[in-house]
């Protein structure tokens, strides 16, 4: 499926979604982020990983600020305590969001009442090494809980990198 979710400021979105037999291909998808979006000052995290690679080249025509997200890519990033490195941006991706959700030293994030968002952000096994902190893959995650982790990973990019942009109150990000 594709999953889309919106920020505002802290405040999380519902999470939207489409069955894959109904996104055939970019265009769709795009036009399906577009009539849920609207705002054309929107932050866009797109996964350009399979059918996102054709939606993010929809969206950059239609938004200014649209984000390629590729997971395999290297990261600097390292958590809140400076000790663990992670991997790639999908390891980055996870543990920002862990420490986002730090009930002591976290960014107070309000997210919405969804069990399956619950069990996605839940779902990830992390293994750390030398070499830094690797999530297990997607395909690790689909064969244990038995679908794919979409949701979590939508609210996942829509929260990644925020600490670096400036997001302001009322801007939804995708």
């Amino acid at each position: 499926k594709t999953a889309l979710a919106k920020r505002y400021g802290n405040w999380f979105d519902e999470v939207r979604s489409w069955a894959g037999v109904m996104v055939k291909d970019g265009a769709i998808m795009a036009e399906l982020a577009r009539q849920e979006i609207g705002n054309v000052n929107a932050l866009i995290n797109i996964d350009v990983n399979g059918i996102g690679s054709s939606g993010y080249d929809h969206l950059k025509t239609m938004y200014k600020r649209v984000s390629p997200f590729n997971g395999a890519e290297g990261s600097e990033y390292r958590d809140k305590s400076r000790k663990l490195k992670m991997r790639n941006k999908r390891a980055e991706m996870y543990w920002r969001m862990r420490d986002a959700l730090d009930p002591v030293d976290g960014d107070d994030l309000a997210l919405p009442n969804d069990t399956e968002l619950l069990a996605d952000l839940c779902s990830a096994r992390y293994e750390v090494s030398s070499a830094g902190v690797k999530v297990e893959n997607k395909e690790q995650i689909k064969a244990r809980i038995g679908r794919s982790p979409d949701t979590g990973e939508a609210v996942m990019m829509c929260h990644y990198d925020s600490t670096h942009a400036s997001l302001p109150d009322k801007q939804p990000t995708q």
